[in-house]
């Protein structure tokens, strides 16, 4: 993998992870894109050319916590014991 892609990928979960901290802490509407790239130590524009939008960002923090979610076994699975 390239360095180029790695810091691309890098600064695209930095972002994420700040949305998530800063949303958690405020609540989503009361964040904006500047908020959430100060949290991040980036550019207000950069947050914009990862995510062009909150909502865009919402939805791929939503995205993600359904594929944790999916990716999960099953609760009450035979293979623990419980049901």
């Amino acid at each position: 993998m390239s360095t180029r892609k790695r810091n691309a990928e890098q600064t695209r979960g930095d972002i994420l992870n700040a949305a998530r901290r800063m949303f958690a802490e405020r609540g989503i509407t009361a964040v904006s894109i500047r908020t959430i790239a100060d949290a991040a130590g980036i550019s207000h524009g950069l947050v914009q050319q990862y995510f062009g939008t909150r909502e865009n960002m919402v939805a791929e923090i939503i995205k993600h916590e359904i594929d944790v979610v999916m990716a999960a076994p099953p609760h009450g699975s035979v293979r623990d014991g419980r049901c």
